[in-house]
Parts: structure tokens; sequence; C-alpha cells
């Protein structure tokens, strides 16, 4: 019997989203139920069996309680068996939100105790769900170490929040609950529905694929510039195929600028819209998500308010806009150094230092040179 699933993890909702204006972080936050709403609904166009959700739903210290009921009206709604682990940001906790969401009969939240066993479809070839929940301390995935209990002759899942072997390498720098992709068949288990690494991942073991990590279906921070959405994943005897699904997520893109040589903001923003076209952003409309601008060239002291004019329309366009500018302005120091004022005594004095210093001390004057007379324009800091 082939067993359809629609596998999510890492939603983060009621995510703060520092950094980001508060009406964006409002909006950003909505958008996020919307899309967990949204992978409800394609498992249900996809007619799918069975809905895994592999830990971080919500943000335990920042979930309300009007999305805590929301996405208990979701799950209800979707009517399809939803089996979900807690993660290590929305742990089952005493007192703690998953003890105080009422979940529909559909769904089962595995605890935090001790690995588990579900088996949500009739059958005797159903596959059985297994599952362990984060408490409020670290989760151990020593229980690999001991072949599986089997139950019955369907196929077993494993359903989980944790690292396997070294896929946050490049992603996530931490390794919260490690394991070993090779230690899942081991003991067992022909596939684990995995979270936490929230770039799309799919970790074989013997040549066929072992742990499957959805990544996050929405961008959560400037990082995220990868891929985003859910699994379907196809279990047919011995064979799995996996399926990436789309579920309409923004955009999140880094676009460098060479800013060198520009003299006006006509010309800024023609390199602006020249960097985002070259990286697949329309010349107009709402595109949201996420966009890192990164500056660099020697620029003329005064294009910093032209920079701003130029970044003013992008900041409407995208929910936010983070600039690393690494930009250098282009000082007529000998001019500078001549002026009778406060101004010139400033550029003589480091230009003394720089002259007579090396290495890293040398630098820092240089960096110093800069940032001062930055300052004295009233531009932004270095």
């Amino acid at each position: 019997m082939a067993v359809r699933i629609l596998h999510i993890a890492d939603v983060h909702l009621d995510r703060p989203f520092v950094g980001v204006a508060a009406e964006r972080r409002r909006q950003l936050r909505r958008r996020l139920l919307d899309t967990f709403g949204r992978a409800l609904e394609v498992a249900v166009e996809r007619r799918c069996d069975l809905v895994t959700v592999g830990g971080d739903l919500w943000e335990e210290e920042n979930v309300t309680r009007s999305t805590r009921r929301e996405v208990a009206a979701l799950l209800a709604r979707a009517g399809l068996p939803v089996a979900i682990v807690a993660g290590n940001h929305d742990p089952i906790v005493p007192g703690g939100n998953w003890q105080r969401t009422e979940l529909p009969a559909n769904v089962h939240l595995f605890g935090a105790g001790e690995l588990e066993c579900w088996r949500p479809l009739a059958g005797s070839a159903a596959p059985t769900i297994w599952g362990i929940s984060w408490g409020g301390g670290q989760l151990s995935a020593d229980f690999l170490a001991r072949p599986l209990e089997q139950r019955g002759a369907g196929t077993a899942l494993l359903l989980l929040h944790g690292t396997a072997g070294d896929v946050a390498a490049g992603d996530l720098g931490d390794r919260h609950c490690p394991f070993e992709p090779d230690a899942v068949r081991r003991a067992g288990f022909e596939l684990c529905l995995c979270g936490h690494i929230h770039k799309p991942q799919v970790v074989e073991s013997g040549g066929r694929p072992a742990v499957v990590y959805p990544g996050s279906p929405f961008p959560l921070a400037f990082d995220e510039a990868h891929d985003h959405g859910a699994l379907l994943v196809t279990i047919d005897g011995p064979g799995v195929e996996i399926e990436r699904v789309p579920l309409g997520a923004p955009p999140c893109l880094r676009v460098a600028v060479d800013c060198a040589g520009a003299e006006s903001a006509l010309a800024l923003r023609e390199r602006f819209e020249a960097a985002l076209a070259e990286a697949g952003v329309k010349a107009d409309g709402v595109e949201g998500g996420f966009l890192t601008v990164e500056l660099v060239g020697a620029v003329a002291p005064t294009l910093g308010h032209d920079l701003d004019e130029v970044l003013a329309p992008l900041a409407v366009r995208f929910d936010a806009l983070r600039v690393v500018d690494h930009t250098r302005r282009a000082y007529d120091l000998d001019a500078i150094a001549r002026l009778p004022t406060a101004r010139g005594r400033f550029v003589r004095a480091l230009r003394e230092r720089i002259a007579h210093s090396a290495g890293r001390e040398r630098k820092v004057a240089e960096l110093a040179l800069e940032a001062g007379l930055r300052a004295l324009d009233g531009d932004e800091p270095l």
C-alpha cells in the first residue's frame, strides 16, 4: 500500500523578526501562519494520507494564544492524521504552550519522555510512526543504539528534531540532538522525517534516503537564500520517493552593487535595478521577502544622501531590507589638509600618524581617518 506523507518542519510561528520594522514584523508573522495553513491545504489537495511536523512549529517564548487557537483550527479543518514532535524552540514544558493548546482528535503530539509509537492508518501494512519530543532540556538520540521493537509488519518511520551527521555544516552552527544516518537503518527505521535544519536536505545511507529535512517553509532570516516549502514523501513497500513542494514563499536575496564612479542618484538607481534584474527581481511591484544589498566601491563623500534616496523604494518593495556598506569615501585628502579648519587639522594629524605607523596600528589610523570625516559630514558610521 503506497502511503503519501506531507512533511513540514521549522515553521517558527510568531517569530519576532528582530531588526524588521514593527508593521512588517506583524505582516511576516501573519504570512508564516498563512504558509502553515497552505501546507495543510496542499496535503488535502495532493491526497496525502498523513501530515508530519518535525518540530519548531512555533517559538515557545513568543507564540500567542490567538496563534495557538488558529493552529488547532487549521489542523482540525485539514481532517488528516497529523503527527507532531516538539523541537528545541517549542519544547513540551510544564505549563507551556503545548499543554495549554487544545489539539483536535486527528492530531498526535509525541511526548517528551521516551520514544513512542503511533499507528494512524488502518491495515497491517500501514506504516508506524515513532517519535519523541523535546522537553525542557537537551534531547538524546541514544535510543537509536537499540534495535527497534517491531509492532506489526508495517514500515517503521521516525519523526525527530535533530542533526544528522555533519548536515549542519554551512547551515546552523549547532548540533542539537546529534545522530548518525546509518544508525536510523540499524535501529530498524526505513526513514527519518526530521526537522531542525532550515535548508532542505536529503541524507543517504547505503545509497538510499535515510533522513529528510523539508527545511523552513518560509524565509526566517536574511541568510536563508535557499528553497522553501514542504516535502511530499511517498512510501511504497521498500521504495521511497521524495518531491519538493513549494508553498509560495517570498524570495530571500543578496545582491552586490558596485557604486564606484556613480555621481548621481540616477546612476545609482540604474546600477541597483541592473543588480536586482540579474537576481531575477522584477523592475516594479512589491516582492516581499528579505533583501540584503551589499554596497562596494569607492564613492564620492556626498553620495550618502543619494544612497538613502535609492534605497527608500526598496524598503517598500521588500518585507525586510538589510544594507551591508563596504564602500569607501573617495576624499580629496590633500585639499582638505590645506583647510585652516578643525577638519583640516584632523586630516593633517591622522595622516601624520599613518605615515609613522605600520601594520595593525596603521590600519586603525586609516579607518579612524575615514570614520572621523564621515562623522564630520553627518554620514552613517563606518
